[in-house]
């Protein structure tokens, strides 16, 4: 097993315990690397190109989204139906230049609002959508925290990009 497979399936292993008082994160070839001192512990996800699913066990967890380069990637929520008070952190590791990252939800029940840009402090709003996009604008260190009460799920955000983030 791939040192993503064992992160993404293995549900003995939770953010908050395997991963204490150090970042764990895996490269884009999946070897497994660590950073020390990280509190609470992050999770990075090489997913350029393609759909990661969330798992349930990775709730309270901090996600470290890469530089993607080559290709758009999708992090797939999981499903809110038993699974009220699950929540994350995504946070931005480098600009994204031309690609997207989309938190996407399996249906349209995302609600909630995103800061942007650092000199006009507009902001985009979330009313019953799907996807949440960090555009080819966004940079290092915007961010997003998601959770759920198992009906909806609920978003804030902020990027210093004006058009750093989207809902759709």
């Amino acid at each position: 097993m791939s040192g993503l497979d064992a992160l993404l399936t293995s549900p003995s292993t939770p953010c908050g315990t395997w991963l204490a008082g150090h970042m764990y994160s895996l490269t884009l070839d999946e070897s497994l690397t660590q950073t020390y001192n990280y509190l609470p512990a992050h999770q990075s996800i090489p997913a350029a190109g393609a759909t990661t699913t969330l798992p349930l066990h990775w709730s309270g967890c901090g996600i470290v989204v890469p530089t993607i380069t080559g290709a758009n990637a999708t992090l797939q929520l999981p499903t809110v139906s038993g699974n009220d008070g699950w929540n994350a952190e995504f946070r931005l590791s480098g600009a994204l230049s031309t690609y997207t990252v989309t938190v996407k939800s399996y249906t349209a029940n995302v609600y909630g609002v995103v800061t942007l840009g650092p000199s006009s402090m507009t902001s985009a709003q979330a009313n019953g959508s799907t996807n949440i996009i960090f555009s080819g604008t966004a940079v290092a260190g915007d961010w997003i925290r998601v959770w759920t009460d198992g009906t909806h799920w609920f978003v804030s955000g902020q990027s210093y990009a004006a058009a750093g983030l989207s809902f759709s």
